[in-house]
């Protein structure tokens, strides 16, 4: 679960490297089929099934119901670093030949309002959109991409509240330290570890969202935001977010 471009995809291809794991991901929607129909589980070969469905977080009452035994790792990344990633990333609509743009315009407007429709401060943020609407034509404006992280993450409080084991991955602390960060993980997840961990590019293969899942865990788009923000657009994300940023460790310095 989490924000869209937040880690998930490298989740997916850290544990699918696992050798009693198998990881589904978003491609032709398999994930959430899955998701939607977990009777449909039994019909994989491993025992431990992992689904990377970051469009499904708002689901958290689906999630409860239909998976009570499961758990929940939950990714967390610098708001800066994904909005530029959301504002940047070219993709495709699902539909066949299906008009291409950038992820926040094509993808993370509806986002934000399934997860406001699950939300219990639901007319507060609706008003708050609204403005936002008023002020700018840009649907690609920062602004829009630090709303829709600050929503996805609102859930992360009703998964720890739940009945559902829920950990948060932070993005930031998975590619400064991989292996102790992911031993802490498997340690969550009840999972022996396995070195295979450490060597997902071995076993994982193809792209999705940008994202190489065949490539080692690397730092370069750490802090990215530095380059691609204007000093302008950095200080109306945290005019925007503040509460929410510094609740959550990040603090925007202006550096």
């Amino acid at each position: 679960m989490g924000c869209q471009r937040s880690g998930s995809t490298l989740l997916e291809s850290v544990f699918n490297a696992h050798p009693e794991v198998h990881v589904v991901g978003e491609e032709q929607g398999e994930a959430y089929r899955y998701f939607r129909e977990p009777s449909k589980l039994d019909e994989l070969s491993k025992e431990l099934i992992g689904l990377r469905i970051p469009a499904a977080t708002h689901s958290v009452k689906h999630a409860i119901e239909k998976f009570p035994g499961t758990r929940v790792l939950f990714t967390l990344r610098d708001p800066r670093d994904v909005v530029v990633s959301m504002r940047n990333l070219e993709v495709q609509t699902r539909a066949n030949n299906g008009p291409s743009g950038k992820w926040l315009v094509l993808f993370g407007h509806n986002e934000i309002r399934r997860c406001i429709a699950n939300l219990a401060e639901r007319e507060k943020l609706e008003e708050k959109l609204y403005l936002l609407y008023e002020r700018t034509n840009d649907l690609n404006d920062v602004c829009f991409g630090g709303f829709c992280w600050m929503v996805k993450n609102r859930f992360i409080p009703l998964y720890e509240r739940s009945i559902l084991p829920t950990k948060v991955v932070r993005y930031e602390m998975l590619i400064a330290n991989p292996e102790p960060y992911l031993r802490q993980i498997c340690q969550f997840l009840n999972l022996e570890w396995n070195d295979h961990l450490l060597e997902h590019g071995k076993y994982s293969s193809g792209q999705w969202g940008g994202t190489n899942k065949g490539e080692a865990i690397h730092q370069r788009s750490l802090h990215a935001y530095k380059k691609n923000l204007s000093m302008a657009e950095r200080r109306a994300l945290y005019s925007l977010i503040r509460p929410e940023m510094e609740a959550m460790g990040y603090l925007e310095l202006f550096d």
